[in-house]
């Protein structure tokens, strides 16, 4: 009461606070960022350790279990899991909610940093991730041109890349189907094989013949000089004249060195024509709406370059107008209820002055609480909206009640102030009171333990609670202020269906009191009845939405060579594009790998819609061509909104026996009414060529297991070598086989190794080589 009665003291002071929160709000809805979801942190650090050219089994063995091992003593990990594929070992570890993932990720980098040494030594980079809902591009452009631009990474890079990572609010941006230039040493077998070469010595020499290293410090005269041995290569020329053998034997004299792309192990295709792919990520904190915008017109300009005449930009996501639709059909529908609530109001209470009084509370409660959602750090997102939203219907309610209330007192007082003051003592309590149980309702969102449900629910909490006690100020101070100045007519009365809905409010409340068990029992059957509705209703925490797009699945049933994969996505692309108009195709966007591909289907938006997506999907699939290498099946993605229904994990010590069970689990579940798509992503496995050392026929040469898988690594995968440096940056360098030395089993069974005694012996003198099925995954 003292709030109120402080108000109507001094008007002036209340107004010029409540003007300057206001206008601070409408400042803060300039400067509060735009984001389709909160930025969050999750606890959850994730390790990459890119290893390519090997086997899933070898990338287990030499690097997932060591790393394993580590890893675990870390405290406080809930769940722990890898996957280790033919390219890659990723360790995923997953702590509690409210864990400072800052230091476990310094704990994971020092638990890593104590194992180096047991790694392999040819391992480049070991990359650690901390998840967070910044990890999603905010902006996906796939580039397209009837010109080749797979080898255009340079010009993208210059002209593309680097304009638009200089943008602020952008983190970085990710180029895909296209690579820089490595030098590439193709060794030649023949000539390795005529001059004696052993491939292990061959590495270690082209190692430690391009080096920069640190000397110390001297003094003379006083003076104080840094030593710096020098010993990198410069340029090709040095490099083809490196002395590696005896006779003046030069690396250019068994192989040939290239300045040249490498060789893509994936590909793009947008409508038909090789693509390249382009991520836009930002910085933490940064209003997602306004870099979006920066991007594109910065991109405006691009196109404009000469360079750039010919490619076609095509925005695959953009979650800057996606932010921006969404958002405004929040507002939109924001804007209704509240001109509705006001109509309603004024329906009841046929009053103008009264019904602008009450309605001033909507867009002053909403301009607070974005004031203090600014400086609370909060942005504009799907879920604080949805926050706002759910406070609008409930903003009016203090307001009428205590301008109701001033009103009966100003029929009966002739001070208008004091008739303002008695009438919110009144019911200062009951809208106290009602407002904090409504409050109560949403405070365990706000103080309970963290999880994944508990944070995205904190977002729509905390605004609600904001706007209400906003409401609740408003009603205490500015309203009774307002409503003091405008005196009720005296001849006003209620209008006649209003008595006549009040008479029978009346006998029916009276009914009802007087017959108190009939009552209860009625009230409880209304309760149990809503028991059989909720027991058949669809639940869904995200429920499916049609984005318009269509994503075909290959299922590749094993590893083919990039062009044979190009040649299925081909097939089907014809297809699509022999029936654009009957399913109504936008575009088609395909990714393709050795062992795995998708085709986007980008369907027509809008007015030239005029069939249903799910009706496009079943046509589309009744004609799809039949592939000998690949199953064709819709699915719905793993994302925000969609998913998988049902996802069921195996867990055992014998992977071969979960690879069966698998299976067979997936063939039963395919056979329950109203699942569809149910699948394994388990395989058998993939054929292989195993290389199984004999040891003892070894250790009787001098030859260890550890030389031979170095010799077939080399020879077959090849290996990083120290990086060259020149105006442009680094260039990376790598030696390996000529494609053709390597196409064969007979080229690898013929691969020569060296005894003790230098002696040449060929691989299958002792080791047993012959194709087997090894795991994808």
């Amino acid at each position: 009461m003292n709030l109120t009665e402080r108000t109507l003291k001094r008007p002036v002071t209340a107004f010029m606070i409540f003007i300057c929160i206001l206008v601070i709000g409408i400042i803060a809805s300039r400067l509060i960022p735009l984001e389709y979801f909160p930025d969050m942190d999750f606890p959850v650090v994730n390790v990459n350790i890119p290893y390519p050219g090997s086997t899933p089994e070898e990338i287990e063995r030499q690097i997932t279990r060591p790393l394993e091992e580590a890893l675990a003593t870390i405290g406080g990990i809930k769940k722990m899991s890898s996957f280790s594929t033919e390219s890659a070992s990723n360790i995923n570890l997953r702590f509690d909610w409210g864990v400072n993932t800052n230091i476990k990720a310094v704990e994971v980098k020092e638990k890593i940093d104590s194992i180096r040494s047991q790694l392999p030594d040819d391992i480049e980079h070991i990359q650690l991730d901390q998840a967070s809902s910044n990890d999603v591009s905010i902006m996906s452009i796939r580039l397209s041109s009837k010109r080749d631009i797979s080898e255009s990474y340079d010009m993208l890079n210059r002209v593309l890349k680097r304009p638009l990572e200089r943008i602020r609010g952008v983190s970085r941006v990710d180029i895909h189907g296209v690579s820089k230039k490595e030098i590439r040493i193709q060794l030649i077998a023949d000539r390795i094989s005529a001059h004696h070469i052993d491939i292990g010595k061959l590495g270690e020499t082209l190692r430690q013949s391009n080096f920069l290293v640190t000397g110390g410090n001297i003094t003379d005269s006083n003076k104080r000089y840094r030593i710096r041995p020098i010993g990198e290569l410069n340029s090709i020329k040095e490099l083809e004249d490196l002395i590696i053998g005896e006779n003046n034997l030069r690396l250019k004299d068994i192989a040939t060195i290239s300045y040249e792309q490498p060789r893509l192990e994936f590909g793009r295709h947008l409508n038909r024509q090789f693509a390249v792919g382009l991520d836009i990520f930002k910085e933490f904190g940064a209003n997602t709406v306004d870099t979006s915008q920066q991007v594109k017109n910065e991109l405006e300009k691009i196109s404009k370059d000469p360079r750039m005449e010919g490619i076609r930009l095509f925005f695959m996501e953009d979650r800057g107008d996606g932010i921006l639709s969404s958002l405004n059909e929040l507002i939109k529908s924001g804007v209704i209820g509240a001109l509705l609530a006001i109509c309603l109001l004024f329906f009841f209470m046929r009053r103008i002055s009264t019904t602008f009084i009450v309605a001033l509370a909507i867009p002053f409660s909403l301009l607070i609480t974005l004031a203090f959602m600014f400086f609370f750090k909060i942005s504009i997102n799907i879920l604080s909206m949805m926050g706002l939203l759910l406070a609008v219907g409930m903003l009016v309610d203090n307001a009428v009640v205590v301008t109701e209330s001033i009103h009966r007192h100003q029929a009966l007082e002739k001070d208008p102030k004091k008739a303002s003051l008695n009438g919110v003592k009144e019911v200062a309590v009951a809208i106290f009171a009602g407002t904090l149980t409504t409050v109560v309702v949403f405070l365990p969102n706000i103080i309970s333990q963290r999880d994944e449900m508990s944070i995205y629910m904190k977002f729509i909490s905390v605004v609600f609670v904001i706007a209400l006690f906003a409401s609740l100020v408003l009603a205490l101070t500015i309203v009774p202020l307002l409503t003091s100045r405008f005196k009720i007519s005296a001849s006003h009365t209620m209008p006649l269906f209003l008595q006549k809905l009040s008479q029978w409010y009346g006998r029916a409340l009276h009914w009802i009191l007087t017959r108190r068990k009939l009552s209860a029992l009625f009230m409880f059957l209304i309760i149990f009845s809503i028991m059989i509705p909720f027991m058949v209703v669809k639940k869904d925490m995200f429920p499916q939405q049609e984005d318009r797009r269509l994503r075909l699945f290959y299922n590749i049933n094993g590893t083919y060579t990039l062009k044979k994969v190009e040649s299925v996505v081909d097939i089907v692309e014809n297809y699509l594009y022999s029936h654009k108009d009957r399913f109504e195709i936008d575009s088609v966007y395909s990714y393709y790998e050795g062992g795995t591909a998708t085709s986007t289907i980008l369907l027509k938006k809008g007015k030239e819609a005029n069939k249903s997506q799910e009706n496009i999907r079943l046509d589309i699939q009744k004609g799809l061509p039949k592939v000998s290498i690949a199953t064709l099946t819709f699915e719905v993605p793993r994302s925000m909104g969609s998913g998988e229904k049902l996802l069921i994990s195996l867990h055992g010590d014998s992977s071969s026996r979960l690879v069966d069970l698998s299976l067979e689990a997936a063939r039963i579940l395919s056979q329950v009414p109203g699942l569809t798509d149910v699948k394994s992503e388990a395989t058998s496995g993939e054929q292989e060529i195993q290389v199984v050392v004999n040891r003892e026929r070894a250790s009787q040469l001098g030859i260890s297991s550890s030389q031979v898988s170095t010799m077939v690594s080399v020879a077959m995968r090849g290996m990083n070598l120290r990086r060259f440096r020149d105006d442009n940056g680094e260039i990376d360098v790598r030696a390996q086989f000529r494609e053709g030395d390597k196409q064969t089993l007979d080229q690898l069974q013929n691969l020569i190794i060296y005894d003790k005694d230098n002696r040449p012996i060929k691989l299958t003198t002792i080791a047993d080589i012959g194709v087997r099925r090894g795991p994808r995954t």
